[in-house]
């Protein structure tokens, strides 16, 4: 989980009574990077992605059109795990830094410094499951070997060539692109 800087809404009209309308949701992928606002995994390889109301609509139907509540989710976060659960130290990744709340160990998302809302937010979507870890496994394997083959380079100019590629593969847009930063910077502290 990252923190994301929701678009401005492009059809308020629309939204007013449809907050799944084309063009909205469209904006809201592209907030997203089209990942899941929650597990960072790319949503559109294998779903349409949901619209998440971050404080559900059937709890709180007063913000069930509100730009604000709304983000994309994958199918395993918002209908397996969070479905219509809300707990007021939710981590809201385009209110909050979660950051702030949770970090990586490996492919692991745990509490930062003990962080009750770390933890509730772990729990809740459920961001340490089998596939999850397994699908970060594999992509910090990609990360490691490029860190090693950095670390065993002598050529400078080869070496910055390869920090970017490494750089590059951890970039926002990219899937799980926390755990990849905490790598990296577990390898050059």
């Amino acid at each position: 989980m990252i923190k994301l800087e929701r678009e401005e809404c492009p059809n308020p009209n629309a939204l007013a009574n449809d907050y799944s309308h084309r063009e909205n949701k469209e904006a809201l992928l592209r907030s997203t990077f089209y990942k899941c606002m929650y597990c960072e995994s790319k949503i559109l390889h294998i779903d349409y992605g949901d619209i998440e109301h971050i404080k559900p609509k059937s709890k709180f139907p007063q913000f069930k059109y509100d730009w604000e509540n709304l983000g994309i989710a994958c199918i395993k976060c918002n209908r397996e795990n969070k479905k219509d659960l809300y707990h007021p130290d939710f981590i809201d990744p385009f209110q909050d830094d979660p950051e702030d709340h949770i970090q990586a160990a490996g492919g692991i998302i745990i509490p930062k410094n003990g962080s009750n809302r770390g933890q509730i937010t772990i729990d809740i979507v459920n961001l340490n499951r089998p596939d999850l870890l397994e699908k970060r496994y594999t992509e910090l394997m990609k990360i490691q070997r490029l860190l090693e083959r950095y670390h065993s380079l002598n050529n400078p100019i080869q070496k910055e060539a390869l920090m970017g590629q490494i750089i590059e593969e951890a970039n926002i847009d990219k899937e799980y692109s926390l755990a990849k930063k905490f790598l990296i910077n577990a390898n050059f502290n």
